[in-house]
């Protein structure tokens, strides 16, 4: 299977107006109105579809860049010779048969995958996202600023209440907390009584 620069004969920088001169020239020549044959038509076809790619600058990039791996070198899956092996499938004489072949596996597929530089950035930034969503997941952000601060665990903010005389946790609707307006202090969890309407 020919790139497409093949099959239109221009080399791979070619301007736009030499794109559009070696079409129409082929055109001309292959045209299943001027030429009949299935073979013209066929090859008509493929030089249409090479024409569409190659003047549309946005296509033409994607396709160089198909093309060639990230290193400049030429990928394994690009167009090569026909009866030759392309995206891990078997080509044979009748186009793509379907079936994997045996020399691109699954595991070269993935591989290509990882090492395009889009994909590996992609990859990185989602695997520092997921540490970070799981570890906030599972921190209790209030006990390790208190830990910080105190050097101890398990600490909460309370207050002694004179008319228990025990720790309570703050509690806005409590009549004896609003008059009294206690400072809070730092105490260990199970010392403290958690506040009830």
């Amino acid at each position: 299977m020919k790139s497409h620069y093949e099959t239109l004969g221009i080399a791979k920088d070619a301007t736009k107006d030499d794109i559009k001169k070696a079409f129409r020239k082929l055109s001309m020549e292959t045209h299943p109105d001027v030429a009949k044959g299935a073979v013209n038509t066929e090859r008509f076809k493929q030089i249409s579809e090479a024409h569409a790619v190659l003047s549309n600058d946005k296509k033409r990039r994607m396709y160089d860049a198909d093309m060639q791996d990230w290193f400049g070198r030429r990928r394994k899956n690009s167009p090569g010779p026909p009866g030759g092996e392309r995206a891990g499938f078997a080509y044979g004489p009748h186009g793509n048969t379907g079936r994997p072949s045996s020399s691109y596996t699954f595991f070269h597929h993935m591989l290509d995958g990882i090492y395009k530089p889009r994909n590996l950035v992609v990859g990185v930034t989602l695997g520092f996202a997921s540490v970070a969503f799981v570890k906030s997941l599972f921190s209790d952000e209030k006990n390790d600023r208190l830990k910080k601060k105190t050097g101890r665990a398990n600490l909460v903010e309370a207050w002694k209440n004179p008319a228990t005389g025990c720790w309570e946790t703050p509690a806005p609707w409590d009549i004896t907390y609003q008059r009294l307006k206690p400072t809070l202090q730092l105490v260990p969890r199970e010392k403290v009584r958690e506040s009830k309407r």
